[in-house]
C-alpha cells in the first residue's frame, strides 16, 4: 500500500515511516513537510493513504486536504492533530478528511485508521469518546448558532489567510481570483461574523485555532 507522510516535523516523519514501514504492508513513497509540497507529491503519486498534520508552515490541513482531493479524489486522508475537539474534526471531515487522529494516541491507532479509510469507513481517534463520525462530520446542530458555520468554504480559507496576515493582493494571487473577488468575500466575513476591525478578525481566528499568536 502507497503512502505519504507530511508534517514539518521530521523526527514524526521518521517516527511514522518507521512505524509503517515495520509492518511491510506499507510503502512510504514520499514525504512533504509544507502544504504547497504535499498538494505537489498527492498529484504526482496519487498514493492510497495520505497523513497529513492539521497543522504546516505555508496553509492549513484543511486546505491541503480540500486541494488534495481535487488532485486525487481516490486518496484516503488521515489527518494528525494536537487538538481533540469537535471544531477540529468537523473542519477535517468537511475538507476532505477521511480519518482524524490526535497525536496523544496509541501508536496503533494509525493503523486502526489505515485500515479504517481503506475500508471505505471513516476513523475518529479514540480519545474524542463516545461522539460518532455521523455527528462530527455532519452539519451543525440545528440549535447551534457559531457564526462561523455560516461562511462558505471559500470565505473560511480567506478567513484563514487574512489572519495570517496576508493583503487582499496576495490572496488574490494565491488563490488565482480578482482583488475585486477578495474584497467581497471579506466584506461578507466581516458582516457574517459581525467584525467592524482587523483586530477582531484575527482574535476571532485565534479563539477558532486557525491561528496561533507567537
Amino acid at each position: 500500500m502507497n503512502m505519504v507522510l507530511i508534517d514539518d516535523h521530521p523526527v514524526v516523519r521518521r517516527g511514522l515511516k518507521a512505524l509503517l514501514e515495520e509492518k511491510r504492508r506499507y510503502r512510504v513513497v514520499g514525504e512533504a513537510s509544507s502544504g504547497a509540497e504535499a498538494i505537489a507529491l498527492i498529484r504526482e503519486h496519487k498514493p492510497q493513504v495520505a497523513i497529513l498534520d492539521i497543522k504546516l508552515p505555508d496553509m492549513s490541513g484543511f486546505q491541503v486536504a480540500s486541494a488534495a482531493k481535487k488532485q486525487s479524489p481516490e486518496t484516503r486522508i488521515i489527518m494528525l492533530s494536537m487538538h481533540a475537539d469537535e471544531f477540529h474534526v468537523e473542519e477535517a471531515f468537511r475538507s476532505g478528511a477521511d480519518g482524524y487522529v490526535v497525536k496523544d494516541a496509541m501508536e496503533q491507532e494509525i493503523v486502526d485508521a489505515i485500515h479504517a479509510v481503506t475500508a471505505g469507513k471513516r476513523y475518529i481517534s479514540g480519545i474524542l469518546g463516545r461522539a460518532t463520525t455521523s455527528e462530527l462530520a455532519g452539519p451543525p446542530p440545528a440549535g447551534k448558532k457559531d457564526p462561523y458555520y455560516t461562511l462558505t468554504n471559500r470565505e473560511r480559507e480567506i478567513l484563514s489567510l487574512i489572519a495570517q496576515g496576508n493583503q487582499n493582493k496576495e490572496i488574490a494571487e494565491r488563490l488565482f481570483i480578482s482583488l475585486r473577488t477578495v474584497e467581497t468575500h471579506r466584506a461578507n466575513i466581516m458582516r457574517k461574523l459581525a467584525l467592524r476591525t482587523p483586530t477582531e478578525l484575527i482574535l476571532f481566528a485565534v479563539r477558532k485555532n486557525l491561528i496561533c499568536l507567537p
